[in-house]
C-alpha cells in the first residue's frame, strides 16, 4: 500500500508538514494560548497599584500573611466540603444496599465477573 504521508527516520509514518503559512498559524495559536494564560495579569497589577495608593497598609507583610491565612482556611473548608460530599454519597449507596438485603431480596449488588 502506498502512503502519501512522509516517513520519519525510523520508518514510521509522520504527520504532514504544515502548508504554506501553516507555521505562522501555529505561532498564532501558541500566542493565543499564552495570551489566555496571562490575560488577567495587567488587571491584577492595576489592583495592586490602586490598593497600594489608597491604603498604605495594603502592601505590607502582615497583610499578605493575613491573606495567606484566609486562603489556607478557605482551602480547608473546601476540602472538608468535598470529603463530606463523597462520604454522604457513599453512605447513601450503602444504605440502599442494606435496605435491599434487609428486605430479603437477592442480587442487590451486581458482581463484576469480567476477567482482569
Amino acid at each position: 500500500m502506498i502512503s502519501n504521508s512522509p516517513t520519519v527516520a525510523d520508518g514510521s509514518a509522520g504527520t504532514a508538514p504544515p502548508a504554506a503559512g501553516g507555521i505562522g498559524s501555529w505561532f498564532t495559536r501558541s500566542n493565543v494560548g499564552l495570551l489566555r494564560e496571562v490575560a488577567l495579569l495587567p488587571v491584577l497589577i492595576l489592583l495592586i497599584v490602586v490598593g497600594t495608593v489608597t491604603s498604605p497598609a495594603f502592601l505590607t507583610v502582615s497583610n499578605f500573611a493575613g491573606i495567606g491565612q484566609q486562603s489556607a482556611a478557605l482551602g480547608v473548608v473546601v476540602v472538608l466540603f468535598v470529603v463530606g460530599w463523597i462520604l454522604a454519597r457513599e453512605l447513601y449507596a450503602n444504605e440502599k444496599i442494606e435496605d435491599c438485603v434487609m428486605s430479603g431480596r437477592t442480587n442487590c449488588v451486581p458482581i463484576d465477573t469480567s476477567s482482569h
